[in-house]
């Protein structure tokens, strides 16, 4: 029977059947701390898709309850004509409990001073460098809701060790 309902549960999750999911609220003007995972340079007309930037939780948790272990903002960057861009995709946070929250449309620009990241040429940027580790800080544009997602195999876990006992 408990594998039934199990089943049942992920079955409605998956779907989105489930109703009363989890949000974790972002304001617009709301900043968030990152960092750089990797080094990226960008040379004119190049791009780079899923740059990922590790944000500071607490920016993310605020008030609530959920305790967040890990976030991270994926991103694409352009240099094209001599200016930079970035284009943010999606925040996802994981929190000690194993829930996962993802706002898979965030709209978020980085506040960073180009001189700081560019080497000029001819008063353009011609190459950006974003260094592993450095701190960057990100303005959400938009009001915007991370949304809890089911972790299937946290339930799958729980599941077998309530079967065991």
């Amino acid at each position: 029977m408990k594998k039934l309902i199990t089943t049942l549960a992920l079955m409605g999750c998956s779907f989105g059947l489930m109703a009363d999911q989890a949000t974790l609220p972002l304001q617009p003007g709301q900043l968030l701390n990152a960092s750089a995972v990797n080094q990226v340079v960008l040379k004119e007309g190049q791009t780079r898709t899923n740059v990922w930037f590790s944000v500071e939780t607490n920016r993310v948790e605020g008030t609530s309850t959920y305790h967040l272990s890990n976030c991270t903002l994926s991103t694409d960057l352009k240099l094209s004509g001599g200016v930079f861009s970035l284009q943010s995709k999606q925040l996802r946070c994981i929190s000690e409990e194993g829930d996962i929250f993802t706002d898979k449309n965030i709209q978020a620009k980085i506040l960073v001073n180009t001189s700081n990241i560019c080497t000029s040429n001819k008063g353009k940027c011609a190459e950006v460098t974003l260094s592993s580790g450095s701190n960057y800080t990100f303005e959400v544009k938009n009001q915007s809701n991370l949304i809890a997602e089911l972790n299937v195999m946290r339930e799958v876990n729980k599941s077998r060790l309530e079967q065991s006992n």
